[in-house]
């Protein structure tokens, strides 16, 4: 339990207590106060510095899944290429057996 240093004290006692607790409470906000604006400083750049590499990687990311993209109908285009290559020397080489089976 807390003791009550405040029995014996007159009512003007107590006021200027009051009252110097209360500079002392005022002391210690101010204090705090100050210390919060200065990590404000100090955080407020690196927190932009953040946001504008943030927004440069998203950038970077687009360009990329855009050169993906590109890159990905360029390898369809080939595999159809290759595909129809296969096919049409399949039937080359179909053609060929064929004339090989005839008599001369």
């Amino acid at each position: 339990m807390t003791e009550d240093n405040t029995r014996d004290l007159t009512a003007d006692e107590m006021l200027r207590a009051l009252l110097a607790d209360m500079r002392d409470v005022k002391a210690r906000l101010g204090q705090l106060e100050a210390q919060a604006e200065d990590r404000s400083r100090e955080t407020r750049p690196k927190l932009d510095l953040i946001i504008k590499e943030l927004s440069d990687a998203r950038e970077e990311i687009r360009d990329v899944a855009a050169r993906l993209d590109r890159i990905e109908s360029r390898f369809e285009t080939l595999a159809m290429d290759v595909v129809d290559v296969r096919a049409a020397q399949r039937r080359l080489g179909d053609r060929v057996s064929e004339i090989e089976r005839r008599p001369n």
